[in-house]
């Protein structure tokens, strides 16, 4: 195969009178029924494909499902003789040459257990303890004697029994209503018929001193536009549906509000916290921004025109997982060089990211020694998975290749379920996933060496990715907290890409600072098991005392930070 990178075969196009013509060419063409049949159905098909695109009638999923291609999750992967295996049982490696066995992992006995049905626990009800955000009411007995203490039925009988009190009966009850609603107020006028002067009640002290719009509906638009990904133009509709009108316009220029007084300051000491993380993630995908494409239209050199790209980085710092979001003209790679400009900690940084070259910026020299850069084991693996099922060769390698990884991850798995430490886990993963990693090195290595695979063909390719990559891709093999793969970052940059596909794009580089930084705080709060609710109603009711110290405000500590402003403002625990 040749090992050239543009390998598109030259476009043909042909006329109905030309395909025609030469259906007629091949039928007086002294071949045989098959060879004819496989031709007239190859021009048959090329002019199908080519009107089906110049009419826009066939998408990339139609042609994927055309040609047979299915997605992962859609195909079983361990066809064949390791069909009836478990996943959890460790491949047979000697069914190759140049592979040492593995005997590292004892199969686990198969026990059909029948489950036992429990009405009290098997319900499948959410318990009420987990509807937290709902106030509790609580209800005292009417009886005279319950109240009291005692039981009513003893007393009746002349009998003195205390009562005892166990854990209360909860009736959870929700309620619905508009998005954001509210009430119309209305304050009685007079007019006095002499001097005509006007009189107005005074509203109740529930509304007095209150703007239109209170923090809690900010609040509530935050979390649905920039956390669910309803656009705003949507939300008016929907507002205006249930007769409480709140145009677009309105809803950004409050949103604007909110990331000027309360969110932006929050969002720069997020940045600090996480620039001296110890685990990074990061990865990014295409943006929209309205006003670089304006730029781009408007450039006189290629050289000035640049892409939009949407990041999302996570940093594990001091035990909290930090998310941040960007959208502008940098690649992953540059923004987590920008954000690592205010990290003042001496200690090693580990990153996870895919191969691509834009995620290794240059860094200075005193951070490039302390820089441990892991590599996600996912992508190396996926490069096999797509091989699979495309006749080409190196199929039943390709499986047993996935089989292999995919007992790492099922000790991962076990780790992860029985909450081992770091410690723990990475001695686990040196005990049982070190020897497949090993066996798997050797085996590869010994396919090219012995010029087994073709080093030009899509398996040797694959292989060359996984081998010239070996070492970043298995630091979960000897750094502590080290993971497989990126996953958790892929996970996160959908929210960049829900927001992307609902509302289409930003329009001006102020706006996606904007939205990112309120997506940064509502994913962060949700992180650290905080309801975004009650935090963005607390940073705007103490917006001074945000800006006043940011960093005491943080979605993890802001609850003590509320704590504090309580005491110190209750008379009764001041000396």
């Amino acid at each position: 195969m040749s090992s050239g990178k543009n390998n598109t075969p030259k476009q043909i196009k042909m006329s109905t009178k030309e395909a025609d013509a030469l259906r007629q060419r091949i039928k007086d063409s002294p071949l045989s029924k098959e060879d004819l049949d496989v031709m007239l159905g190859l021009i048959s098909f090329n002019t199908w494909i080519q009107d089906r695109l110049s009419r826009a009638k066939l998408t990339i999923k139609k042609l994927r499902k055309l040609f047979g291609f299915k997605s992962e999750s859609s195909k079983n992967t361990n066809k064949g003789d390791d069909s009836n295996q478990d996943e959890n049982t460790p491949p047979d490696n000697n069914k190759l040459s140049n592979v040492p066995p593995n005997n590292n992992q004892e199969p686990k006995e198969k026990t059909s257990k029948t489950p036992k049905w429990d009405p009290n626990k098997n319900h499948g009800r959410t318990a009420a303890g987990e509807y937290t955000g709902c106030p509790i009411i609580e209800v005292d007995f009417t009886n005279s004697v319950l109240k009291s203490g005692f039981c009513s039925l003893c007393n009746e009988s002349g009998a003195e029994a205390k009562l005892e009190h166990p854990a209360p009966v909860v009736l959870v009850i929700l309620e619905g209503s508009p998005l954001v609603s509210g009430y119309r107020v209305q304050l009685k006028r007079a007019k006095c018929t002499v001097c005509e002067t006007y009189f107005t009640a005074d509203p109740p002290d529930k509304f007095k001193n209150r703007s239109k719009y209170c923090h809690t509906a900010v609040s509530a638009l935050a979390i649905n536009h920039y956390g669910a990904g309803q656009p705003f133009k949507r939300l008016e509709g929907l507002q205006k549906a249930q007769g409480v009108p709140l145009p677009d316009a309105t809803q950004y220029d409050l949103m604007d509000t909110f990331y000027v007084t309360s969110a932006k300051p929050v969002v720069t000491a997020l940045k600090v916290c996480a620039s001296n993380g110890t685990s990074n993630y990061y990865d990014d995908t295409p943006g929209r921004i309205l006003e670089q494409t304006i730029n781009n239209k408007n450039a006189t050199s290629p050289k000035n025109k640049k892409s939009v790209h949407a990041t999302a980085i996570l940093s594990e710092y001091e035990g909290h997982r930090i998310y941040l979001f960007q959208t502008d003209t940098l690649t992953a790679g540059k923004t987590f060089a920008e954000l690592l400009k205010t990290r003042k900690s001496s200690a090693e940084f580990l990153t996870m990211t895919d191969a691509s070259a834009s995620n290794f910026p240059d860094l200075e020299e005193s951070l490039m020694s302390k820089w441990v850069i892991s590599l996600c084991l996912a992508h190396g693996r996926r490069k096999f998975h797509d091989l699979i099922d495309q006749n080409s060769a190196g199929d039943e390698e390709c499986r047993l290749i996935l089989k292999i990884i995919g007992d790492v991850y099922c000790n991962e798995r076990h780790c992860k379920s029985g909450n081992l430490s770091d410690e723990d886990r990475l001695a686990y993963h040196q005990k049982h996933s070190a020897p497949l990693m090993q066996a798997l090195y050797t085996w590869l290595n010994n396919l090219l060496l012995h010029k087994e695979v073709e080093p030009n063909s899509p398996f040797g390719e694959a292989i060359a990715y996984l081998l010239k990559r070996w070492d970043f891709l298995t630091k979960f093999l000897y750094i502590l907290g080290a993971a497989l793969d990126n996953n958790i970052c892929e996970i996160a940059i959908k929210v960049l890409i829900r927001y992307r596909n609902n509302s289409r794009f930003y329009k001006t580089f102020y706006g996606a600072s904007v939205g990112d930084a309120i997506m940064s705080l509502l994913h962060t709060a949700m992180a650290a098991n905080i309801n975004p609710f009650d935090y963005f109603n607390a940073l705007q009711v103490y917006n001074e005392a945000v800006n006043a110290a940011p960093e005491q405000w943080l979605p993890w500590n802001y609850q003590d930070t509320l704590l504090q402003l309580t005491e110190a403002s209750d008379p009764e625990n001041t000396s």
